[in-house]
């Protein structure tokens, strides 16, 4: 394990532990919901810190701890589980689903032996993968049926998935270039930036024009 991946974990246990301390307090400021059925639901990242929130929930209510909440269950969608255990079913599932040759799919079998997580460093395996990366660029990842979108975000600082500190000008929302078409899932989005440029909006809202930092 390197560093990095020893820090990401210690972030994630740290997060759990402050999640399940801030929902219990919210429900010790807030008695009346303590008896509600309680469903806990997440999708993509949560997959790998969500269901540690939910056992320390589960163990704080079989040990008694107050208050005592009504945990009924989780839900998950499109669920992160393990890198090396995600990773390696890529492959297989661009194979099913008809993105990648029967051909490329054999040989990056062969030459990665399975394993695409370990062995990318591996020069044949790194060609094949090179070339599946190249198919899989053609398509949009998170929706395969569906056409390939220019990217929009609900965040206009969000850039795929970095996201940094950045002082911004609040007073705007920068459009996306090249903009969505009528038809892409990101369309909604362009209808957010027009929604929240709208002068009457904005002052109906009581949105301050102001410099503020944001943290992504």
């Amino acid at each position: 394990m390197s560093w990095m991946t020893g820090w990401i974990h210690f972030l994630d246990l740290t997060m759990h532990l402050i999640l399940v301390h801030l929902f219990t307090s919210w429900l010790d400021s807030h008695p009346q919901f303590v008896s509600n059925p309680l469903y806990i639901g997440g999708d993509s990242y949560s997959g790998l810190t969500l269901p540690v929130v939910v056992q320390e929930i589960a163990n704080g209510k079989e040990a008694g701890h107050e208050p005592i909440v009504n945990l009924k269950g989780y839900l998950l969608g499109n669920p992160g589980t393990d890198y090396k255990i995600d990773t390696n079913a890529v492959v297989p599932y661009l194979h099913g689903m008809g993105i990648i040759s029967d051909e490329l799919y054999e040989s990056s079998k062969k030459n990665c032996d399975n394993d695409y997580y370990s062995n990318v460093g591996h020069s044949l395996c790194s060609k094949d993968l090179e070339k599946i990366n190249e198919l899989l660029s053609e398509i949009d990842e998170a929706a395969i049926l569906e056409p390939k979108c220019p990217f929009a975000a609900p965040r206009p600082m969000e850039v795929g998935d970095h996201r940094r500190a950045l002082e911004v000008n609040s007073s705007r929302f920068i459009l996306p270039q090249p903009q969505p078409t009528f038809g892409c899932r990101e369309y909604s989005y362009l209808l957010c930036y027009y929604y929240a440029n709208n002068d009457s909006v904005r002052k109906a809202l009581h949105i301050r024009k102001a410099r503020t930092f944001y943290l992504y």
